[in-house]
């Protein structure tokens, strides 16, 4: 299977390659420079340094495309340690729409909607939709980027009504050196599961993360620390966990089309300690697990960006039911205005 997913990704890399230079061969290289520092691993965990994101239009709305396909080896769905064994091919779909309610005011303030979908070719039972609606608010005080945010999902599981979840999160921010910068957050989570409710909970974690940029701030490195506590209704399942992240971007210029280009790393590490005996192993379950992920950003203008991600994942825990090792190949184009 793992052959399968290389041979897949080297043809899908082959047929981008073409296009992309075909592209850049009739492309209007008068086009005006991209952000450049659309460099983020995780949407909004980034800061930005460089003044030039701050020279955007002053468009109140903002819209985002993107549509692929997903090569996956073994198809699960983790929030309820649910694993298939089978690997599939599913369509991945994701729309965004943005609208700038506040700006240069006492506070920014942004609301968006998202939807996404992922489907299966044959294991429709692990086809998910998700509608999210969120609240963004941020402000400077003293050289310190004070944000919140507040989401709130409904997801469906081979459409049935499966999970609705409250996120809220609040971070400080701040830049230690021209190149250096910080933050601290609190995340609180409040799950809803529609039939298994044994999971319902509400899970507090807190977060430091340190950023280092070069590259004229179109490359960074990444440092992160997480701890969590979540509190199930079924005591079965509540657990505090300890997570260790690095990442790295750097971004460099594609001088036929004047974009900015980027190569992402990312590696995780967690560990998880279950309170409670777990019935079926007598004993409290403790999972580890190792997460690496590769992407690359190849943009055909400042509007349209060719995506591309190599996810590999390796859980184990004494309860054997929940080992997991998958690997993902995620081909897709993404426009943006």
């Amino acid at each position: 299977m793992i052959m399968g997913l290389i041979n897949r990704a080297v043809c899908g890399y082959l047929a981008i390659l073409c296009f992309y230079m075909f592209i850049c061969l009739t492309h209007n290289s008068n086009l005006a420079l991209a952000n450049e520092l659309a460099m983020n691993l995780d949407v909004g965990s980034t800061p930005s340094l460089n003044d030039k994101t701050k020279e955007k239009t002053e468009k109140k709305w903002s819209v985002s495309g993107s549509a692929g396909i997903q090569f996956d080896d073994n198809v699960n769905s983790d929030p309820i340690d649910t694993t298939s064994d089978e690997g599939d091919i599913a369509a991945v779909l994701d729309v965004s729409l943005g609208y700038q309610l506040l700006k240069k005011s006492f506070v920014d303030l942004d609301v968006s909607y998202d939807f996404s979908h992922t489907r299966y070719k044959e294991n429709f039972e692990f086809d998910l939709v998700s509608h999210s609606s969120s609240m963004y608010a941020a402000k400077e005080v003293n050289g310190l980027d004070l944000s919140i945010y507040y989401g709130y999902t409904r997801s469906y599981l081979s459409g049935d009504d499966f999970l609705g979840l409250h996120n809220t999160d609040a971070s400080i921010g701040y830049a230690l050196t021209d190149i250096i910068y910080g933050t601290l957050s609190y995340n609180n989570q409040n799950k809803d599961f529609v039939s298994a409710n044994e999971r319902d909970s509400t899970l507090h974690g807190n977060e430091v993360t340190g950023y280092y940029f070069f590259n004229e701030a179109k490359s960074f490195l990444k440092l992160a620390y997480r701890f969590e506590v979540e509190d199930t209704f079924g005591s079965e399942f509540d657990f505090n966990a300890h997570y260790g992240r690095i990442g790295a971007r750097y971004g460099f210029d594609l001088p036929l089309v004047k974009q900015v280009a980027a190569l992402t790393f990312d590696y995780e590490f967690n560990k998880k300690f279950y309170d409670s005996l777990t019935l079926s192993i007598a004993d409290k379950r403790i999972d580890y697990g190792h997460y690496i992920k590769f992407g690359a950003e190849v943009p055909f203008n400042e509007h349209l960006v060719f995506l591309t991600n190599y996810e590999h994942s390796h859980v184990r825990s004494n309860l054997d039911s929940t080992d997991l090792d998958q690997n993902i190949v995620t081909f897709s184009m993404k426009a943006s205005y």
